[in-house]
């Protein structure tokens, strides 16, 4: 069997021009660094493989909340219908009574831990509320948003929210479009206005224990 070959990359040559010039400030070390690598100038991508370096950022949203309330009025309405905290909390997403611009947030939801989608559900639209979103139904702060590097959680913010701020935020926006006789692109005031973080402590009875 023939020995496995890998390309070398740019990462030896680097070495090289690095041992050279160690002793150098680092504001020459870098502008040395880059006049013989230009590829170092650009951020976006990775100066060994080319591969994408974008951060990506998804942050809580009015829309990110409203998704969240209504698939926890869902899981309420299951709880009519069963005592098993598990099976109520488990919504099919896609026939939730809700607008595509909701829906959608789903994934972005996800990205933010309040709501997940276990493996042998996968494709199936159905998903559930994670501890951290029953949280922040309860009115507690959760991160603003959070940063993910090829699939992976780098960073959540310090910055902290809670749904009745996004939601008071939004209402304030749209009052404000409103007395200025501006046109309103999208109004949930509807959604939102009998939300009670007091509404959803009685879950946590239910829930103790069962939460992602």
């Amino acid at each position: 069997m023939s020995k496995k070959e890998y390309h070398k990359g740019k990462i030896g040559a680097m070495a090289h021009v690095i041992a050279d010039i160690y002793k150098l400030d680092e504001g020459h070390l870098r502008a040395t660094l880059a006049a013989n690598f230009p590829e170092l100038k650009d951020k976006t991508k990775c100066a060994n493989c080319g591969a994408n370096m974008e951060v990506k950022r998804y942050t809580a949203s009015t829309l990110t909340a409203v998704l969240l309330l209504k698939i926890a009025q869902q899981v309420k309405h299951n709880l009519t219908k069963t005592d098993n905290f598990t099976e109520a909390n488990k919504v099919h997403v896609p026939t939730m009574p809700a607008s595509d611009g909701i829906r959608h947030q789903v994934t972005i939801a996800s990205y933010l831990g309040l709501v997940h989608q276990p493996k042998e559900w996968s494709g199936s639209g159905y998903w559930l509320i994670t501890t951290w979103g029953w949280k922040a139904l309860r009115g507690e702060t959760v991160p603003k948003y959070v940063s993910y590097f090829r699939g992976e959680l780098t960073n959540r913010s310090e910055e902290q929210v809670t749904l009745s701020e996004m939601y008071e935020t939004h209402k304030d926006k749209v009052e404000s479009a409103i007395a200025r006789r501006k046109k309103v692109q999208a109004d949930y005031r509807a959604d939102v206005s009998d939300y009670d973080p007091r509404e959803w402590y009685e879950v946590e009875s239910y829930a103790k224990g069962k939460l992602i």
